[in-house]
């Protein structure tokens, strides 16, 4: 499960067959989010990140956001997803955490 929070928590849940499809984080209405306005703001990109699961692990990509995903205050283009892990996009203010389901 994916939580999403900037003013007010949202979560998406994500199964491992859609994550094995990939899943698109952004502000495009495209993307995966399931009409999740918190993610339509300027400093995240239309198509900001991908999550994928590959081989028993859950990744977040960055898909070459203008304004990066941030995992401890580095810049990362490509993060391993673990149970509470805090990711930034765009730098400030959008924390998603990673919390595996059962």
């Amino acid at each position: 499960m994916l939580l999403v929070e900037h003013g007010s928590s949202h979560q998406i849940e994500i199964g491992k067959t859609a994550a094995a499809g990939g899943l698109l984080l952004g502000r495009y209405d495209r993307c995966d989010t399931n009409g999740l306005d918190v993610l339509h703001a300027d400093r995240v990109s239309r198509v900001h990140a991908l999550i994928l699961h590959i081989d028993g692990a859950t990744y977040l990509i960055d898909t070459a956001s203008t304004n990066g995903v941030w995992v401890g205050g580095k810049r990362v283009n490509c993060v391993q997803l673990r149970d509470g892990l805090e990711v930034r996009l765009a730098g400030r203010g959008h924390v998603l955490r990673w919390h595996e389901l059962n």
